[in-house]
């Protein structure tokens, strides 16, 4: 287990030994600042950097994935979809009537009912495109507004929500003690462009407009 970070006021910083303070020091895990990014080193921050990295990952990459229109050298593999979402995905939106029910659980289901719009829209000639995007870390949400004039005439407004993190051992910010070559490959991973999957699975999707 590694040592503790703590808070120090500035007006401390000079203190030659921990015994002079007048302040007790508080834990990074334990610091906040409402509406503020978490400080970095905190587990707080660690899990925040996974939901905005997930969220990032599937607006740029994931949601042209669902909708068919991303390049993923060959055909639609149903398991990148499937992959997205946890095992028990839950799909909804409103009936005729404005009730909100279920419409498919699962992420099997699920990945055939996105690779099935997406190779309907490929053998029509169809288009799709994104109109808005509007992420929110705090709720782990991605609100994404959609329209397609082929085969048919259509706008959308799906909301994607991402499970909690669970942090494990592998997911904290480098150590001075881990050495060089730990922090080169944690910088890597997270400035790889080209890195297609999520650290979070989707857990629910909500249409809101149809």
């Amino acid at each position: 287990k590694t040592a503790s970070l703590f808070v120090v006021p500035r007006q401390f910083w000079n203190i030659t030994k921990i015994t002079d303070l007048e302040y007790t020091p508080l834990s990074v895990d334990e610091y906040s600042v409402k509406n503020n990014v978490p400080l970095t080193g905190s587990e707080e921050f660690v899990k925040y950097a996974l939901v905005q990295e997930s969220l990032m990952t599937f607006a740029t990459f994931g949601v042209h994935t669902l909708a068919g229109t991303a390049e993923v050298g060959g055909q639609l593999d149903r398991d990148m979809i499937r992959d997205m979402f946890s095992s028990d995905v839950m799909f909804s939106g409103e009936t005729e009537g404005g009730e909100r029910t279920l419409f498919i659980q699962g992420n099997s289901k699920l990945s055939d009912f996105y690779r099935s719009l997406a190779l309907l829209r490929e053998s029509s000639d169809g288009d799709w495109s994104v109109s808005n995007i509007l992420a929110n870390t705090t709720e782990r949400t991605l609100t994404i507004s959609w329209a397609s004039l082929s085969p048919i005439n259509i706008e959308g407004t799906d909301v994607f929500n991402f499970e909690a993190p669970q942090l494990s051992s592998n997911q904290r910010l480098p150590l001075v003690s881990d050495g060089d070559d730990f922090a080169a490959a944690v910088i890597e991973s997270v400035l790889d462009d080209d890195r297609r999957d999520s650290p979070l699975k989707i857990k629910r999707v909500d249409n809101k407009k149809l």
